[in-house]
């Protein structure tokens, strides 16, 4: 079969390209007037510090891209008092944090309060699906910030043009990268929290996304291939797969047949193939698309994974939030995920891993390994794109 260009369309009423700009333009003043009108006083605003001094360096990593910035203690813009533990007998201390388009949502788990950080002006906003947790930090994607938020001190990063932050395992540092398109290469930059310096960078071939940043390099993935790249530009294969998770140590990834059939393989960067469980024909890993989903426990011991039907006139359907034994790789818990964010079903560990957190439709569930069943979390959240438990 070969490829023919498909024929040239006709704009046969070429006046309602006309009104659709007109509209489009209308409500673009619109929306520009309500912002500038109603601009609640106790916002927290993560925005730009200065613009590169060359205007060529607008989509490119540059120290110079990089601007630190100290910001008054945290702003709350809402908040609700809760009515007692949400979940039974909770860790002390424990906080549900979840990110939407506008800001975060921060739940104790032990009283039920609830506060809510709107990081951003106006809508809908660029948080992206970045946000996670290393020790008492939280590191998210803002605007075109990435921010850190630890013990009320908000340290945000200007980038640049687009990026996007890479989950990282150094609370004082976080590795961005510059590209978008799978067509360019790009740079990953690593870039301190304290005083805006790139400690590293690592230009990377078009094909590859970055996974994980380690403090020596990063986790890569290609596709086909997981390989590791370190500070130094020195690469190394892992493993000749699609990644579904890594934490910087521990590995999950796939082989699949021509018939989409796939294994989920475990192990670790040193030794990636340790553990091996083939899954149903008729369900497909997240890391199938390139979008490595899956979650490790702190501990190693549990790997929560988002699995999506792959049958039917439908194509790619419901999404189910599979728990596998990292030792054996047999399955022990499954629950129906999130069908608002799809290809994304928002899960986190707990630190002790004691708990597992997701979304469900639109509820958010919590399980305990052991339990044949998840809790539901009465928590007031909404349009979740991205959740992190500390």
């Amino acid at each position: 079969m070969t490829w023919e260009e498909p024929p040239p369309r006709v704009l046969r009423r070429p006046w309602l390209l006309a009104a659709g700009v007109g509209v489009a333009v209308l409500a673009a003043l619109t929306v520009l007037v309500l912002v500038a009108r109603d601009e609640p006083p106790s916002v927290l605003t993560v925005g730009p510090t200065r613009q590169p001094d060359d205007p060529g360096l607008a989509s490119a990593v540059d120290p110079r891209d990089f601007v630190p910035e100290r910001l008054p203690p945290l702003e709350v813009a809402t908040e609700r008092a809760g009515d007692g533990a949400l979940l039974p007998d909770p860790p002390q201390d424990l906080t549900i944090i979840a990110a939407d388009d506008t800001g975060l949502q921060i739940v104790d788990a032990d009283t039920g309060d609830q506060r809510r950080v709107q990081v951003v002006r106006g809508g809908p906003a660029s948080l992206t699906e970045t946000l996670f947790v290393v020790g008492d930090s939280v590191i998210f994607d803002a605007d075109a910030d990435v921010v850190r938020i630890r013990e009320g001190d908000v340290r945000p990063l200007r980038v640049a043009d687009s990026h996007r932050a890479i989950r990282t395992i150094d609370d004082r540092s976080v590795w961005v990268f510059d590209n978008f398109s799978p067509f360019v290469e790009g740079v990953a930059s690593r870039v301190s929290f304290d005083d805006g310096a790139v400690r590293h960078q690592v230009r990377l071939p078009s094909v590859a996304q970055p996974l994980v940043g380690t403090a020596d390099g990063l986790v890569v993935g290609a596709p086909g291939a997981i390989s590791y790249v370190s500070a130094d530009g020195d690469r190394r294969l892992v493993a000749r797969g699609m990644a579904v998770a890594t934490d910087g140590e521990r590995l999950a990834w796939l082989q699949c047949a021509d018939d989409m059939s796939c294994a989920v393989i475990l192990g670790t960067l040193d030794d990636p193939d340790q553990v091996r469980t083939t899954l149903d024909p008729a369900v497909l890993p997240a890391g199938f698309f390139g979008l490595p989903t899956g979650t490790f426990s702190p501990d190693g011991r549990w790997l929560a994974l988002p699995l999506y039907q792959s049958r039917g006139r439908r194509g790619v359907g419901q999404v189910t939030v599979t728990v596998l034994d990292a030792r054996t790789g047999a399955p022990v818990f499954g629950a129906d995920g999130s069908s608002l964010t799809p290809f994304n079903t928002p899960l986190a560990w707990s630190p002790d891993s004691q708990w597992l957190v997701f979304m469900s439709d639109a509820e958010l569930r919590a399980w305990r390994p052991g339990a044949d069943r998840s809790t539901v979390v009465e928590a007031d959240l909404r349009a979740v794109r991205a959740l992190a438990v500390r």
